[in-house]
C-alpha cells in the first residue's frame, strides 16, 4: 500500500508540475489522432467501410447507395432546382455521371404509390375500380389534392394508385418483360417533344382494363406528367430482392397491380438547345420546353436520390472524386456513397490537392506532438534527477518511478481517445463501419503509449545513482 500511495504522490507532484504543458500535449495529441484516423482511411482503406460486401453482381462489382440527404445537401439542390440554369446543370450532371464507363448507376422506388385524378382513374377502369389497384397503407379512398405545379395547379380528388419507379437500368436489372406491348428501352425514355407523353408499364391486372396507347396524368413528387401506356407485364412478374452492400434495399415485389413508373426520361438534345436559347430569352421563361426542363430534372433529381451505383471495388474511391469533379461542373453538391471508407467520405468535396496538404500538415502535427512528448519526458527526468537519486538511495525501486511516468502518460493520452471515442462513435461522423475506426483510434493511442514507455526506460536505463547525486543541476 505504501508503494501504491508513493506511485500516486509523485504522480500527482510531476502532473501538477507541468499541469499546462500536459493539457497542451493532451489537446495536441487529439488533433493528431483524429487527423491522423481520418487520413489513414482516406488513403490505406483501413477496413472501416461495410463490412456486407457479399450481394455483388460479379467478384469484382459492388453495391453502393447513392444518396444526399445524408450529405445536408438536399437544400443546395432544392435551391438550384428553383432555377432554369439550376434544371439545365441538374440534367446535365445526370447525363454525364451515367455515361461514365467504369460504374452503373440504377435508379428505383418499390412500392410509392403514385395519384391519379379520380375522375381519369373512373374513365380508364371504371367507376371504383381503382380501389383494386390502391395501395392498403395509403388508403382507398380519394384525397383532396394540388394536382399540378405553379400557377397550373389545381385543387380536385385524387386516389392513390400502386406504382414502382424504375429507371432503364433498373428495369433491366430486373429482368422484367411484356406480354403485350413494349418494356421501357431508349428509344421510348427519350422525348422529341416538349408536351410528348413518358412511356409507362402497367401490371398483368390491368390486361383487359386499359388499352395500349392510352393516356393518362400522374402526379409524382408535385410534377404532373402526361403517361401513355407502352406494355403489359407477364402474369407474376416481380422485382428481385435489390440491395446494395449485402443490405436487402427493396424485397421482391410481385408487380401485376402496379403502375411501373420511368425515371431519368431524357430530353432530345435539340429539345436542350431550344430551351436553353429560351431561357437567355428574358421575355420567355414560362415556355413549354421551359417548363418541361423543370418537371424532368426534377425527376432526375428523384432518380439520383434513390440511385445505387455498381461500381469495381478497387475504384469505389476514385468514384467519389469522379463525381465531385462533375457535380463542380454543373454546380451539383458531392453525392454521399454509402460504402467508402470514412475519410473518403469525410473529404469528398475537397480537391486532390487540398487533401494532400491536409496530410503533409497531418504528419508534420503528429511529428511535432512526437518531439514535443519526447522534450517534456526528456526535461522532467532531469529536472528530477537528484529527487529520483535520493529516491533510489532509500530503497525505492526504479519501477515506481517508471509507473509514476507511465500514468502521466497516460492521463495525457486519455482525452484523446475519448474525444475519437465521440467523435467517430457517438456522433459517428460518417456512415462508417465504426467500431474498425474506433477500435484504429484506441491502437493508435496503445502505439503512441508503448512508445512512451520505451522512451522512459531508455532514459532511465543504467542511472547512475552515485553519478547523478554528485552531478550538479
Amino acid at each position: 500500500m505504501r508503494r501504491i500511495i508513493f506511485i500516486v504522490e509523485e504522480f500527482y507532484r510531476s502532473f501538477k508540475k507541468g499541469i499546462f504543458r500536459n493539457i497542451l500535449l493532451a489537446v495536441m495529441f487529439s488533433l493528431s489522432l483524429i487527423m491522423t484516423v481520418i487520413m489513414s482511411s482516406y488513403y490505406l482503406d483501413i477496413g472501416d467501410r461495410y463490412a456486407r460486401l457479399d450481394a455483388q453482381l460479379s467478384e469484382d462489382e459492388l453495391w453502393c447507395n447513392m444518396d444526399y440527404y445524408m450529405s445536408g445537401d438536399i437544400t443546395d439542390i432544392s435551391e438550384n432546382l428553383a432555377t432554369d440554369e439550376g434544371c439545365i446543370n441538374m440534367m446535365g450532371y445526370y447525363d454525364e455521371i451515367h455515361s461514365l464507363s467504369d460504374s452503373r448507376i440504377i435508379s428505383y422506388l418499390i412500392e410509392q404509390p403514385v395519384y391519379l385524378r379520380l375522375d381519369d382513374a373512373d374513365a380508364l377502369l371504371g367507376k371504383d375500380v381503382y380501389k383494386e389497384f390502391s395501395d392498403e397503407d395509403w388508403g382507398a379512398e380519394p384525397v383532396t389534392v394540388q394536382f399540378g405545379d405553379g400557377d397550373d395547379a389545381q385543387l380536385c380528388s385524387a386516389v392513390y394508385l400502386q406504382s414502382d419507379q424504375f429507371d432503364l437500368e433498373a428495369y433491366k436489372l430486373c429482368g422484367l418483360t411484356t406480354e403485350i406491348g413494349e418494356g421501357f428501352s431508349e428509344s421510348n425514355m427519350i422525348l422529341d417533344k416538349a408536351d410528348a407523353p413518358i412511356p409507362v408499364v402497367l401490371g398483368n391486372d390491368y390486361k383487359g382494363l386499359v388499352d395500349i396507347g392510352s393516356e393518362f396524368d400522374v402526379l409524382y413528387w408535385g410534377y404532373v406528367y402526361r403517361c401513355k401506356v407502352i406494355g403489359i407485364l407477364e402474369k407474376g412478374a416481380a422485382t428481385p430482392i435489390l440491395g446494395y452492400s449485402g443490405v436487402c434495399y427493396a424485397p421482391s415485389c410481385v408487380l401485376d397491380s402496379h403502375v411501373i413508373f420511368p425515371l431519368g426520361i431524357k430530353l432530345s438534345d435539340n429539345l436542350l438547345k431550344k430551351g436553353v436559347a429560351e431561357k437567355n430569352n428574358q421575355e420567355s421563361n414560362d415556355t413549354d420546353i421551359i417548363k418541361a426542363i423543370r418537371k424532368y430534372a426534377n425527376l432526375d433529381f428523384v432518380s439520383l436520390q434513390n440511385g445505387t451505383v455498381i461500381v469495381k471495388e478497387d475504384l469505389l474511391n476514385r468514384q467519389v472524386d469522379v463525381f465531385r469533379e462533375i457535380g463542380e461542373k454543373y454546380r451539383i453538391p458531392s453525392v454521399h456513397l454509402e460504402g467508402v471508407s470514412m475519410g473518403v467520405d469525410m473529404l469528398r468535396k475537397e480537391s486532390a490537392d487540398s487533401v494532400r496538404i491536409m496530410l503533409i500538415f497531418t504528419i508534420i502535427l503528429v511529428c511535432f506532438t512526437f518531439y514535443c512528448l519526447g522534450v517534456t519526458l526528456y526535461d522532467k527526468i532531469r529536472q528530477n534527477k537528484r529527487t529520483y537519486g535520493i529516491y533510489l538511495m532509500n530503497g525505492c525501486s526504479m519501477w515506481m518511478i517508471l509507473v509514476s511516468y507511465l500514468l502521466e502518460v497516460f492521463c495525457v493520452l486519455l482525452p484523446s481517445v475519448l474525444v475519437a471515442r465521440y467523435i467517430f462513435f457517438v456522433k459517428n461522423v460518417s456512415l462508417c463501419y465504426k467500431d474498425v475506426i474506433v477500435k484504429f483510434a484506441y491502437n493508435c493511442s496503445g502505439f503512441v503509449f508503448v512508445a512512451g514507455t520505451f522512451l522512459i526506460i531508455m532514459l532511465l536505463k543504467g542511472v547512475n545513482i552515485e553519478h547523478i547525486i554528485r552531478q550538479k543541476d
